[in-house]
């Protein structure tokens, strides 16, 4: 009997395999599709302030922009050295985070939070700038 559940547990993850890349590859399709026409989103301030701010990526997938009110910064993806989760190995920027946030270390040396509605959301837009990051290394 152990060996039947065996081999159904591995062939209904084999049929379930190819739903995976399937699944991640439209995640990311909305993502972009979302991103380059531009959304809102929160970035919390070092002081703990959160300000709601537009982003939006570029064509090439290659800069984020940001813009609140009639300022904003690019921050070119090449230059993002390390995305962090939450309120984790993060504590030496003096920002207050936490499980909600997203934090995109730059090789500048400075630190940019954005605070998500959920931790999927939050997931989400750590793993679509990973990529995008990691491609343009």
């Amino acid at each position: 009997a152990e060996e039947d559940l065996a081999s159904s547990c591995s062939l209904s993850s084999e049929l379930a395999a190819p739903r995976v890349p399937q699944e991640a590859r439209a995640l990311v399709r909305d993502f972009v599709r979302e991103m380059v026409r531009g959304r809102e989103v929160t970035v919390l301030a070092p002081s703990g302030d959160l300000k709601r701010c537009s982003a939006s990526l570029s064509r090439g997938l290659d800069a984020l922009k940001i813009r609140v009110g009639t300022a904003s910064r690019r921050i070119v993806l090449r230059d993002v050295d390390e995305i962090h989760a939450g309120a984790e190995d993060a504590q030496d920027i003096g920002t207050p985070l936490d499980d909600l946030c997203a934090t995109l270390f730059l090789s500048s040396g400075d630190a940019i939070s954005f605070r998500m509605k959920d931790v999927e959301e939050r997931d989400t837009f750590i793993l679509c700038l990973s990529l995008f990051a990691d491609r343009l290394k």
